[in-house]
């Protein structure tokens, strides 16, 4: 177990058809974890935990920490319904360029 302390980041909202246009890999493949947050969010409930995003000093290049099935199932929830859910993001920004 690491002693560093977790870098925590600028938390927002974005909404998934925003944040899918961003230059991550989000998508992932339809197991049972993307099955179980599509029949949650089918059934009303909203995603809570955060997507982690790490953006490069210059703002141009994204890395997906954390979040993927997420992404994944509230894009084909936006798919299906039309309902464009907003998701709690946090951007951790590299302090180099």
């Amino acid at each position: 177990m690491s002693t560093r302390p977790r870098r925590t980041g600028t938390p927002c909202a974005m909404a998934v058809s925003e944040l899918v246009k961003l230059p991550i890999d989000w998508r992932r493949g339809k197991d049972p974890r993307f099955i179980q947050i599509v029949a949650s969010l089918a059934g009303g409930s909203n995603i809570r935990q955060a997507i982690r995003v790490l953006v490069c000093g210059c703002g141009r290049s994204y890395l997906l920490d954390d979040g993927g099935h997420r992404i994944s199932a509230a894009f084909d929830h936006y798919q299906r319904t039309g309902e464009d859910l907003q998701l709690p993001v946090e951007r951790l920004v590299a302090d180099f360029p």
